[in-house]
């Protein structure tokens, strides 16, 4: 095929917007409403689709925590069994104690599930992104600036911090 061809082949898909002279030819109002109907089509396909977007980001929001809530929901009826066990003439200590702790063996299993973790910097070097200095601590036996004391655990999830360790840190001893 020639270069020719070629063009003829161009001009020919272009025909029907020309006239016989090769003016272009003068566009129908038939034509101008077909546009704006698939204009207007358009527009409200992409506003419903937003609308769409926006009730699914809603309901995510609304309902990311519902799966988290519902395991925590055992824990909170655990709870509820031990302050009656200690209303309850046969409660002893010992008792109490067991359900506790299997009450928060329980939570530590539901932050595993959804990668909460705690935060634990003993001797570390201060960190202001996980941790907050609520105190100095005078000491000989820890370089300045180093977590001597944890008042608060802090915890991450997924790396992302959730609360901060409230912490005290050391400093050295004036003379």
């Amino acid at each position: 095929m020639d270069q020719n061809q070629s063009n003829d082949r161009c001009h020919h898909n272009n025909h029907d917007n020309h006239n016989s002279d090769g003016e272009a030819a003068p566009h129908s109002v038939v034509d101008d409403i077909d546009y704006q109907t698939e204009y207007l089509r358009a527009l409200a396909e992409l506003e419903n689709a937003r609308k769409r977007f926006d009730k699914e980001k809603d309901d995510t929001q609304k309902y990311a925590v519902s799966q988290f809530s519902k395991d925590l929901l055992a824990v909170y009826d655990n709870l509820e069994r031990a302050i009656l066990s200690c209303q309850s003439d046969q409660a002893t200590v010992d008792t109490i104690q067991k359900g506790v702790v299997m009450t928060l063996d329980q939570l530590t299993q539901i932050f595993e599930k959804y990668h909460i973790s705690c935060l634990n910097p003993m001797g570390e070097k201060f960190d202001p992104h996980y941790h907050q200095a609520i105190m100095e601590i005078e000491s000989d036996e820890h370089e300045p600036q180093h977590v001597v004391q944890v008042l608060q655990k802090g915890y991450v999830i997924n790396g992302r911090l959730l609360r901060p360790v409230m912490v005290g840190v050391s400093k050295s001893k004036t003379s």
